[in-house]
């Protein structure tokens, strides 16, 4: 019956903010926590810091701690409401990316991965959640270019007449093409992962968030000559046309 149908519905909806809620909770925060724990071992540790050096750490563990928060409060929303009801605005995403890349550094101690940051276009959605969909694709990036000698990630954007496009381009250890179909899916991993951590819940977390925000990813990718993970996102309502 219709009736029926619709709690059907409803039901695997709830599921749905219940798995992200997990997945947040036991993936994301994760990486914020990991960088607490690293900055108060170093201000224990190390007790001939400069001033400079004590204040950066410290920095970055409040910047972690506000990190966790704001993962928190937005998971909450999940048990108050069937659908994670939020207002999209149009938010600035060069902090995100800065924020993000340094948080990654720490967590895989790879300060010598270059980074190349082209044009970073604002994007029309909820704060947390871009944090989220970043965190995981840039965390990835720089954790499977590990073991390369130069490893190298480039973030840039640009229009088309419907969307805002984000490209993540690494140089790591690529995807064999037998796994590209299923990268997204929920405890996934591809072939050739096997020697990094992981619980393959990353990518299809950031799935479930950009199905949120009305966007969506496409991936491109060698074996052993890096991946392209492109965004697609919604443009805003305020951004001008392209002539």
């Amino acid at each position: 019956s219709e009736e029926q149908e619709k709690v059907n519905h409803e039901l695997i909806s709830l599921n749905n903010e219940l798995e992200m809620l997990t997945f947040t909770l036991s993936h994301d925060i994760k990486n914020p926590l990991s960088i607490v724990k690293l900055g108060s071992q170093m201000l224990q540790l190390n007790a001939k810091m400069t001033k400079d050096e004590v204040y950066k750490w410290s920095k970055t563990i409040q910047e972690a701690t506000q990190s966790i928060e704001n993962l928190v409060d937005s998971s909450l929303v999940f048990t108050q409401a069937k659908s994670y009801i939020f207002k999209k605005i149009d938010i600035q995403i060069t902090p995100i990316i800065r924020k993000v890349i340094n948080e990654s550094r720490l967590m895989y101690e790879k300060n010598s991965c270059e980074f190349v940051c082209g044009n970073l276009l604002p994007l029309y959605g909820e704060r947390n959640l871009l944090y989220q969909v970043f965190l995981n694709i840039i965390g990835n990036a720089i954790k499977y270019s590990a073991n390369k000698e130069f490893p190298k990630i480039e973030i840039y954007s640009y229009m088309d007449d419907n969307h805002v496009i984000y490209n993540i381009q690494d140089n790591g250890i690529g995807i064999p093409e037998s796994d590209l179909l299923t990268i997204f899916e929920i405890f996934k991993r591809s072939n050739n992962a096997k020697q990094f951590n992981g619980s393959g819940v990353g990518l299809a977390l950031v799935k479930r968030i950009l199905d949120r925000l009305d966007a969506s990813a496409k991936i491109e990718s060698i074996e052993d000559g890096g991946t392209l993970i492109r965004l697609y996102f919604p443009k805003s309502p305020h951004m001008t046309p392209i002539n």
